[in-house]
């Protein structure tokens, strides 16, 4: 109650508002609990050293069952520690907690599948994906209803271009779990891509009401609310663009956005910018994938010229992705 006080009192500073909840927090009396509430509140504050510190603290508390509420502790909320320490390990680039979140997860048997669910994240942080997809077989063997590890399978699997047998993991974990937000956001991607229209708007539906916030979700949603406005989109964003001339993303919306209203002549010089930003800035990889975008709208502006150049350009890239 103190603390929704806290959140609801409009005349606070951010801080005066964060010192205030330090205190409630620091206030707790059972120190599992403690630094539970340490890593909640450093994850809001993305301040991951600290919620490195706090997680280790909370396991210890966990091992040694020296509180109350650490001896009530469960392996889920073991193997949610080992999760976060996983993500903070990496983003810190700290090999060594690394390997300890690995390690604790084999010796404590956190996921029921002697640590591999961990070990799989352990290998996805390191761009190791396909023994993730080793360890997370192993790990669905054991475990056939563990949600998390249907859905990570299924993202390792899109990661690695299998999306037909990432979609049948994906549709295994939203029946262990109808509201597994990952799942639905990997069917919804794959049905866009496939041109699977129905089921893409119907998975686009379950991720906006179980993950809104979600940077993908927010995207595809304004897409869908563009289209029923391009003029104004086209407005809104070029009011964007006057103050971040160089989004990437910003240009390939407005370029796409003049084409369906039929101006082609905007729509030009907003590719021209994207494909000289490809030239000058962008790795082999992403400036292939403009030229081949801008290829395909040039073909289909019936403008062959400019389609004949820009697969000279993809055959170019990709020669000098393959090298390298």
């Amino acid at each position: 109650l103190k603390r929704l006080e806290l959140l609801t009192r409009e005349e606070l500073s951010e801080q005066e508002r964060d010192e205030s909840l330090l205190k409630i927090v620091a206030d707790q009396s059972d120190a599992y609990q403690r630094a539970w509430d340490f890593v909640d509140f450093y994850t809001r504050k993305k301040d991951c050293a600290k919620v490195l510190e706090y997680v280790n603290d909370a396991e210890q508390h966990l091992i040694d069952r020296d509180t109350p509420l650490a001896g009530q502790a469960t392996t889920a909320q073991h193997r949610a520690l080992l999760e976060a320490k996983i993500r903070c390990a990496s983003e810190l680039e700290d090999e060594g907690a690394l390997d300890e979140a690995r390690d604790s997860a084999a010796k404590y048997n956190v996921d029921g599948a002697h640590g591999k669910a961990i070990l799989a994240l352990y290998h996805i942080q390191r761009d190791e994906i396909e023994l993730a997809i080793s360890a997370l077989r192993e790990v669905i063997e054991v475990q056939p209803t563990d949600a998390r590890s249907l859905t990570l399978l299924g993202q390792s699997l899109q990661r690695v271009n299998r999306s037909s047998e990432a979609k049948l993991y994906f549709e295994q974990a939203t029946r262990v779990n109808p509201h597994d937000a990952g799942a639905h956001r990997g069917l919804a991607i794959i049905a866009k891509t496939q041109g699977d229209i129905e089921t893409y708007q119907a998975e686009l539906a379950n991720c906006e009401r179980l993950a809104p916030d979600d940077p993908w979700v927010r995207s595809e949603v304004l897409v869908r609310q563009e289209n029923s406005d391009p003029a104004g989109a086209i407005a809104r964003r070029e009011a964007l663009l006057s103050e971040t001339p160089n989004d990437r993303v910003n240009l390939f919306r407005l370029a796409q956005l003049c084409e369906e209203v039929g101006d082609l002549a905007k729509a030009d010089r907003f590719w021209g910018r994207l494909l000289a930003m490809a030239a000058e800035e962008m790795d082999s990889a992403t400036e292939r994938g403009i030229a081949v975008a801008a290829a395909n709208y040039y073909c289909l502006t019936r403008r062959y010229g400019q389609t004949v150049a820009w697969d000279a350009k993809i055959h170019q890239t990709a020669k000098h992705t393959d090298a390298t």
